[in-house]
């Protein structure tokens, strides 16, 4: 889980290079092969949180009155002063359990966004698990477009590796979806 007290982010800013550094031909375009880095940020994790589907997904891993308990600390009346709020959506920050909840929360999103297949091949096997960014053997690595993944706390980076057909086919479908026929996407792009 990123961040870690062991891993500040100048880090793993490194690691991230390295492990970038580190895949099968992953400076080899000669045949039309594309790397994409995606950065993306998660909005309002903590915000946007179903309370009903948080207790279910608590009530998998631990007994089902804790699962209750910590989903019913976040389902009260807040009263300060001559104000008032009821939360019934997202939980409320400080609270006992808070903190074990995103982060529960935010595996549940990698999960979701890797695929179990791909995660379970990024995390390794329980007996051996893979160090940060590595893989048992190059045919794992290679064997999905996804070769990294990064999340540290609520953004995400992916690094894809697309051959040429896959490269082509991304490509017409979203000028299918956004078309540009007078090329104006390049005009006046920040390549900074």
């Amino acid at each position: 889980v990123k961040p870690g007290d062991t891993e500040p982010p100048p880090l793993l800013t490194y690691k991230w290079c390295q492990g970038l550094n580190n895949l099968q031909d992953v400076w080899e375009t000669s045949e039309g092969e594309c790397n994409v880095i995606m950065e993306t940020k998660l909005e309002k994790i903590a915000e946007k949180m179903d309370l009903t589907l948080l207790n279910r997904l608590l009530r998998l891993i631990v007994d089902h009155n804790i699962a209750d308990y910590m989903t019913s600390k976040n389902n009260v009346l807040i009263n300060y002063k001559d104000m008032n709020h009821t939360n019934s959506f997202g939980i409320i920050r400080g609270l006992q359990f808070a903190s074990f909840i995103v982060q529960f929360y935010g595996l549940v999103l990698d999960l979701l966004m890797l695929g179990l297949r791909r995660a379970s091949e990024i995390a390794g096997p329980p007996q051996c698990p893979n160090e940060f960014l590595q893989f048992q053997d190059v045919a794992t690595e290679i064997g999905h477009p996804i070769r990294l993944y990064c999340r540290y706390i609520d953004r995400v980076w992916i690094m894809f590796r697309f051959n040429a057909d896959e490269a082509r086919d991304l490509i017409q479908r979203y000028l299918t979806e956004h078309p540009d026929p007078n090329n104006e996407n390049i005009v006046g792009y920040n390549n900074k």
